[in-house]
């Protein structure tokens, strides 16, 4: 993936016309004092949104994988207004359509009419559960710009173990601009299939950030996974094998345990990940029949610590990045995007 000069530009120019601000952090995570979050996006109207979430549904290959470099990292804003709710539950296909119904939520669980839950903000109040729990669907589905928090975080008692999100037995879901944190776990994916997580805030959590368990085909991109007190991303969570997902252009910091935990699972493709720094491990794996780059486009991951040399100047790092997974064949010298393009 190379780094010139125009691509240097574009980004700057790109920037510049979004007014986005610095953020601190040497290695270019957000990192404040206050481990407070600012929003710097510019989401544009609903319609836009909807556009923006139409044109990517699908968990499939983006048409091109040459994304702008950018030195900032956006974060999602806690702060701003959303509508206070309870925890959600809910639990099959009719259960669903009634709670949308009741709800006044938007869609009709088609792919072209998916049901949106926008806007909420659910504080669990340290109780063990979901903040949003959905169940056994097949229907078409979106959370959307949510802060759940403060679910309980404790380690030893199931019962006391909240999470953001959770969906089990789930397919065809998709999370977006959604921030979950001080919870358990941010997002746990228990036999789901075919959904994306898309840009989102899953830090600070006492467990992962996300974990899959018996999850196969999911994409999740553009998530920033910092602060858990274990891993970034656990995949196999209590060893429930979990296979042919994407894990690209996240961002992994300062996680206790490691960045991504490869536990159960095979033909995962991991690529375009920034493996900062403060990780106790940037990966940590049992198994090793997954791949950490993108055989097609020749690009691996950023690691911290492993950045040069680059004698022929093509932008990867001479030697591969050896971890105990298996090797990154082609490592990044400079950070790749972990912001979506708009």
């Amino acid at each position: 993936m190379k780094n010139n000069n125009t691509a240097i530009a574009l980004a700057i120019c790109f920037m510049m016309n979004f007014l986005l601000p610095s953020c601190g952090g040497e290695e270019g995570v957000e990192v404040s004092e206050e481990d407070s979050f600012e929003d710097t996006t510019s989401l544009g109207t609903a319609d836009d949104a909807k556009e923006q979430t139409d044109s990517s549904t699908s968990n499939s290959e983006p048409d091109s994988d040459e994304l702008p470099v950018q030195e900032e990292e956006v974060a999602l804003d806690p702060d701003r207004e959303r509508a206070s709710h309870d925890p959600i539950l809910i639990d099959g296909n009719e259960d669903f359509a009634a709670q949308a119904a009741a709800e006044g939520w938007p869609g009709d669980g088609t792919q072209g009419d998916p049901y949106i839950i926008e806007g909420l903000e659910i504080d669990l109040e340290k109780q063990g559960k979901g903040a949003i729990d959905v169940r056994n669907t097949d229907v078409h589905f979106i959370i959307r710009d949510c802060y759940l928090h403060n679910g309980g975080q404790a380690w030893l008692n199931s019962n006391a173990q909240g999470y953001g999100i959770i969906a089990r037995n789930v397919r065809n879901m998709r999370v977006e601009r959604t921030i979950a944190v001080e919870c358990f776990e941010g997002i746990w994916l228990k036999g789901t299939q075919d959904s994306v997580l898309h840009f989102n805030d899953v830090s600070h959590n006492s467990g992962h950030g996300i974990s899959f368990e018996s999850s196969h085909r999911n994409t999740v991109e553009y998530n920033l996974c910092r602060k858990e007190r274990d891993d970034g991303i656990l995949v196999g969570r209590g060893f429930g094998a979990s296979d042919e997902n994407i894990i690209r252009h996240n961002v992994f910091a300062e996680n206790g345990t490691s960045g991504l935990n490869l536990s159960a699972g095979s033909r995962n493709v991991i690529y375009g990940n920034v493996f900062d720094e403060g990780n106790g491990m940037h990966v940590m794996a049992i198994v090793k029949n997954n791949t950490l780059y993108n055989e097609e486009t020749g690009s691996g991951n950023w690691w911290h610590g492993h950045t040069s040399p680059d004698e022929d100047k093509d932008g990867i790092v001479d030697e591969p990045k050896k971890t105990s997974a298996g090797p990154d064949n082609y490592p990044l010298v400079t950070k790749p995007s972990t912001v979506p393009k708009r």
